[in-house]
């Protein structure tokens, strides 16, 4: 009863926030593709063909459809040689929302770059912890520094929103936000997932939702799209 009295939580609504230019739901398969299937193209939900789907054309590097990967939301499994991506006109400032989680952690290893250009938009694995080895870690990377390195387990789920803006860099981690740092000025020229955008640094991780604006989204912005997305996706 009480819940009827409380306001509703604001969905995860990426538009939102200004300046989305792409929105990638593997949730828009789940009519037309069984569990398993290999994908070759997954469409921009915000706007169809602006920028384009994310596409794999060759059939030995196109990532998996798992229906109900997180929480019973779908996701695209990738084994560390898939990769999917798509080219759009993309610089810096600009912010990157994934739904997330590593399979099997290798370090320095991307779960995204940008589209064109390689280590211009990573969001990698590391075990840098700004001056020596550690833990597992997720980082950012832009031609600088890797920077943010926040500890993550494998087979966990993350939302992980990275703001790439020069020296004004910063990344969080399911509500850990980490402070600004130069992670470079890299021009990603669009988006790739599992890789970079011609398969090197491929990781095995799964992916459940991949956002993109074409503005820096401001560290009050960033906490709350996680704190929604954490919610629609239960983690």
């Amino acid at each position: 009863m009480l819940d009827l009295l409380l306001p509703a939580k604001p969905a995860f609504q990426p538009s939102a926030f200004s300046g989305l230019v792409a929105d990638y739901d593997p949730g828009q398969l789940a009519r037309l593709t069984f569990n398993g299937a290999k994908v070759a193209s997954l469409g921009n939900a915000w706007a169809p063909g602006t920028p384009a789907a994310l596409a794999q054309a060759t059939s030995a590097l196109q990532p998996l459809f798992i229906g109900a990967a997180c929480n019973g939301r779908a996701a695209l499994q990738f084994d560390a040689t898939t990769y999917i991506k798509a080219a759009f006109t993309l610089a810096q400032p600009c912010t990157v929302l994934l739904v997330a989680r590593s399979d099997s952690f290798v370090t320095s290893k991307n779960f995204c770059d940008g589209g064109t250009t390689g280590d211009s938009m990573d969001v990698l694995t590391t075990t840098n912890a700004g001056g020596g080895a550690g833990p597992n870690r997720v980082g950012m990377y832009a031609g600088a520094n890797y920077a943010n390195p926040q500890t993550i387990i494998d087979g966990t789920w993350y939302v992980i929103c990275a703001v790439f803006n020069g020296a004004s860099s910063f990344l969080e981690v399911s509500g850990v936000q980490g402070a600004a740092a130069n992670a470079g000025s890299g021009t990603p020229g669009g988006l790739s997932l599992g890789a970079g955008p011609t398969g090197l640094f491929a990781l095995a991780c799964s992916i459940a939702r991949a956002c993109v604006w074409n503005t820096a989204l401001t560290s009050a912005q960033v906490s709350e799209a996680v704190r929604r997305a954490r919610a629609q996706y239960r983690i």
